[in-house]
């Protein structure tokens, strides 16, 4: 599950950003002139949420079962962010166009860019970035539901009496001696007779 998550959230995170950087759409000026208004024109904000959700999921690597709830009402909301991003450029295109339509032709103000203003084209891309958002609600959701059961990071990397002592806290029984076991006994400065 642990896998599932980081990679789940390394390619939705893949996603938002590729979103970001690819035609939306293609707007039609009355000037005859034709506008093509990228992901970052349309929802500068895409750029900083897929780095945020790339960090996001290496943070998922290291997090303890705390930070991992807390990551993933991190992630939920990156998602939600996503799609209102993405709807407002969608839903006023005037608005969207504007900074665009303005370094191509100069004009400047809400109403006299909406009057140059014909057709907009859009590409698939705002609906791929609205999936990235769901994507990120449900990794999320995933991450929130499957936190408790992911082993815990370093265990490997504690030493064998720490081991010991947290099979023996946790009702298990000893565990079984061996060589390196007391040698790494006799460095931490026990006696591994002594049991």
């Amino acid at each position: 599950m642990r896998l599932i998550a980081i990679v789940g959230g390394l390619a939705i995170a893949g996603l938002l950003l590729l979103a970001w950087t690819q035609p939306w759409a293609n707007v039609d000026l009355t000037t005859g002139a034709t506008v093509e208004l990228t992901g970052s024109d349309a929802a500068p904000a895409l750029a900083a949420l897929g780095l945020a959700a790339l960090a996001l999921a290496a943070a998922l690597t290291l997090a303890g079962v705390v930070f991992r709830v807390v990551l993933a009402v991190l992630q939920a909301l990156i998602g939600v962010t996503v799609i209102a991003s993405t709807a407002f450029a969608l839903s006023s295109a005037a608005t969207t166009a504007a900074p665009a339509v303005t370094k191509l032709t100069g004009v400047t103000g809400s109403e006299s860019v909406a009057a140059l203003l014909g057709d907009v084209a859009w590409t698939a891309w705002p609906v791929i970035a609205i999936i990235g958002g769901g994507l990120c609600v449900l990794h999320g959701a995933f991450v929130l539901a499957t936190a408790r059961k992911w082993p815990r990071s370093g265990q490997r990397f504690e030493r064998a009496d720490d081991q010991g002592a947290r099979a023996r806290r946790d009702g298990g029984a000893e565990p079984p001696r061996d060589a390196i076991g007391d040698w790494d006994a006799l460095s931490g400065g026990d006696d591994p007779t002594a049991r």
